[in-house]
């Protein structure tokens, strides 16, 4: 009997285990810093500060103004659409617990975010990015409860429009 050969098989199967757990640990510690994310954007999102924020947003987009709460709103947005990009918050969840209002406020703010872009392409390009990558989770996760969805099915009519708006006026 080879006692080296054993030895060395014995030596290959224990990295080999060893790798298979930190593959998954790193796996699990990735999930939980995910949700702690989450977590901590939905705390700031329903904030007292926040909302009163949103609150006056709506107001400037209802009075047709722009005294920087409307960037506030967005600037929120872009942090979380960075981060989501860059894999440290994953979309399902942020669809589940943004989605409506980040196509809210990206169907209100369009004309805001467009003239802001005329000068620097940059900017908003991660709540942009983010809204394109909500809207494809949306349609993939409709398509499961019937048979077709497509982008224009996720267009806010006037009436849903004033709802949102009247919602966030609400605050």
């Amino acid at each position: 009997m080879d006692y080296n050969a054993i030895s060395a098989w014995t030596a290959v199967i224990a990295s080999l285990i060893a790798i298979v757990a930190l593959i998954v640990e790193i796996i699990r510690s990735r999930f939980q810093l995910s949700v702690e994310m989450l977590f901590k954007f939905v705390n700031e999102f329903e904030s007292n500060r926040m909302r009163e924020i949103r609150k006056k947003a709506a107001e400037e987009l209802s009075e047709g103004k722009n005294e920087g709460y409307i960037d506030d709103v967005l600037g929120f947005f872009e942090m979380v659409g960075l981060l989501t990009r860059r894999k440290a918050i994953r979309e399902e969840f942020v669809w589940h617990e943004f989605y409506d209002w980040i196509k809210g406020y990206y169907i209100l703010c369009k004309d805001h975010i467009e003239s802001d872009r005329e000068d620097d392409r940059t900017l908003w390009e991660d709540f942009i990015w983010l809204q394109e990558r909500l809207d494809k989770v949306e349609i993939k996760r409709r398509r499961k409860h019937r048979k077709s969805c497509y982008e224009e099915d996720l267009c806010m009519n006037a009436d849903e429009l004033n709802e949102f708006l009247e919602g966030e006026l609400n605050l």
